[in-house]
């Protein structure tokens, strides 16, 4: 008797009854959820009518009770709010006034990133009012000496978007923008460069005369009229650490420029930098030259038809 195989009939797929089935062979789904936009952050600058950057943000917690934010300070002693939701969003970008002191919270779009520059040769009798009042400035302040606080010609300035070579600021003159290029990362316990002093494992030294002990013992010294012998902990030659001629200080300068210039320049004209927008670049057409022919070069006369010049005498 030959085997015969017999093929279970297939069940169909009843989807009469797909109401009564088991949630775990049949889920319930579930509605979809919409992400939130990422928000822009904002900045509160250090400059205020409060003491500190920081009472602005408890006056921001003790007016809206539901707003909601994290802080972060950057390097510059500015602080960098990130709101939760768009509720926050919103009051960070309408309120200037706070327990009756007015304050400035700056808006940091991501796709304009701000870039500080140092505007030259800015005349002390002019107000650095006027460049703050530039659509393309969040930021303007005088650099001052670090010896006795003088003001300067040069101001510091924080541009949004691309930086040209020049400032033009209409009635008040055409300025250069030089990269701006912070000091070097100085240990504070050792002097080495590169590295903060509370992630320092070495021993500390002078930055006066490179001996192992604080800086501060020299300086007390030196106010004491002491007479105390300079020594670069860094490069050895007869100066204090913070000087601005060390070769060490200018060569890590050096590279920080190189690194900074490449992103700072544009291939915009000069003075195209007018209060917000860039005038287009406009290029001269090259002159086409004329198209010659047989015509352009009439025939000469016979020998006999030529017209004699005639000589003096």
């Amino acid at each position: 008797m030959e085997g015969k195989c017999h093929k279970r009939p297939r069940k169909e797929n009843n989807i009469s009854d797909i109401d009564n089935m088991s949630p775990a062979i049949h889920p319930v789904t579930e509605p979809p959820t919409f992400a939130i936009p990422t928000v822009m952050k904002y900045k509160i600058s250090k400059e205020t009518e409060f003491n500190h950057a920081y009472e602005v943000v408890v006056a921001l917690e003790l007016e809206y009770k539901n707003i909601k934010f994290s802080v972060k300070p950057n390097l510059v002693g500015d602080l960098i709010l990130s709101p939760q939701d768009h509720n926050t969003a919103k009051i960070l970008s309408e309120v200037t006034n706070l327990s009756g002191k007015t304050f400035k919270i700056i808006p940091l779009y991501p796709e304009e990133k701000t870039t500080r520059m140092v505007l030259l040769r800015y005349l002390l009798e002019l107000p650095v009012e006027v460049i703050i009042r530039h659509s393309k400035v969040t930021k303007a302040e005088r650099c001052v000496t670090t010896r006795d606080k003088a003001q300067t010609k040069q101001v510091l300035v924080d541009i949004k978007g691309t930086v040209p070579e020049e400032a033009d600021l209409g009635n008040w003159g055409t300025y250069k923008l030089h990269p701006f290029v912070p000091e070097p990362l100085r240990c504070y316990k050792c002097q080495k460069f590169g590295h903060h002093q509370s992630r320092c494992h070495k021993q500390v030294r002078c930055g006066n005369c490179s001996r192992s002990h604080k800086t501060e013992m020299c300086i007390q010294k030196h106010k004491e009229g002491s007479t105390t012998t300079a020594k670069c902990p860094n490069c050895g030659k007869k100066h204090h650490v913070w000087s601005t001629s060390c070769p060490e200080r200018r060569e890590r300068m050096k590279v920080a420029m190189a690194k900074i210039k490449p992103q700072n320049t544009t291939e915009a004209p000069q003075s195209t930098f007018v209060w917000g927008q860039q005038r287009e670049k406009t290029v001269n057409p090259t002159p086409t030259p004329p198209q010659l022919s047989e015509d352009s070069f009439p025939a000469l006369p016979p020998p006999g038809d030529r017209t004699k010049l005639k000589t003096p005498g």
